[in-house]
């Protein structure tokens, strides 16, 4: 590869610099006053600014990298390191429309549905790197991509963390409750269906991925712990949806994260949820100023063996 030019990387440095001072003294701001929906808009603004800088520079520096995934199989099906090709396609398969789904759910909103976008395909799309003998195995790689400027703004980075924390979870029903309505039911069917073909396959299924940003993670789906998921997922039940029209004032908004904190005025009590990326800028004009109409999508859900529940609110719209 030909060495970049000082003068670009020279002049790309100077530019950070400066995006960065401006980052800080935002910041420095926003200590004076933290509930400024204003000056989020403006530090979201700044530090998207800083991620296209980084962009250019590691354009000009060749530094790009992937999501390594390592999938191993076991099995008496497949103990003389041979599977079958229509088993080992449902599995991956599975594997790439669980990571694709999510990313959806992460990138368009946790009520998206429909036709997976051509944008999600492209960021999260694997490629076969290479094919392992005894156990069956596979080296599956994400598009080659940059790093982000965190790693949670980085949907085929944050889709495998909710797929494996989803994986872990089979005695944890909070993080199931919690990822059940994010990632949306037809993910949440597809995780399901996931697990039912390892084990109709009489499979157990090794999973390792090394980060873009060097963090590590291992599932171990032995029989046990599949059964174990399997149950775990079965336990989870919508007990209510419901639209709800409540009179309030928003107390907190999060441009950044999307997220808002809601006071009834009725009741008096304090709802917390996301909201639709439509109507961000209204938000802007109404955060912590007047009351306001909301027009909200409610969602219980509970988990059978533990009667935990968790209530999920999504602001749709407001007047």
């Amino acid at each position: 590869m030909s060495r970049p030019s000082d003068l670009a990387l020279k002049t790309l440095n100077s530019q950070l610099s400066e995006v960065e001072q401006l980052i800080a003294d935002k910041q420095t701001l926003m200590d004076g006053e933290p509930r400024s929906f204003a000056y989020e808009l403006s530090l979201t603004s700044l530090l998207s600014l800083k991620y296209q800088l980084l962009k250019e520079k590691q354009d000009l520096l060749g530094e790009l990298g992937y999501e390594e995934l390592d999938v191993r199989l076991h099995g008496d099906t497949v103990a003389t390191g041979m599977a079958a090709i229509k088993t080992v396609s449902l599995v991956l398969t599975t594997i790439q429309t669980l990571i694709s789904e999510i990313a959806q759910a992460v990138g368009k909103g946790i009520g998206s549905r429909g036709k997976l976008t051509n944008e999600v395909l492209d960021t999260t799309q694997l490629r076969l790197h290479q094919i392992y003998e005894g156990p069956v195995g596979f080296k599956l790689l994400s598009p080659k991509h940059q790093l982000e400027l965190y790693p949670q703004n980085d949907t085929m980075h944050e889709s495998l963390v909710i797929l494996f924390d989803l994986l872990d979870a089979s005695d944890n029903p909070d993080v199931i409750l919690r990822y059940a309505k994010e990632i949306g039911s037809r993910t949440f069917n597809t995780l399901i269906e996931f697990v039912d073909t390892l084990k109709e396959n009489d499979l157990e299924l090794t999973l390792h991925w090394q980060s873009f940003y060097k963090k590590q993670r291992q599932w171990a789906g032995t029989k046990t712990r599949l059964t174990e998921l399997s149950e775990a997922l079965s336990e989870i039940e919508e007990l209510e949806v419901s639209q709800e029209e409540l009179d309030g004032l928003i107390l907190e908004a999060s441009a950044i994260k999307g997220t808002f904190k809601f006071n009834i005025s009725e009741t008096g009590e304090i709802i917390a949820g996301t909201f639709n990326e439509a109507i961000r800028e209204q938000i802007a004009d109404v955060y912590d100023k007047r009351p306001i109409k909301g027009y909200f999508e409610k969602t219980v859900l509970r988990a059978m063996k533990s009667q935990k529940t968790r209530t999920f609110w999504v602001l749709q719209h407001l007047e």
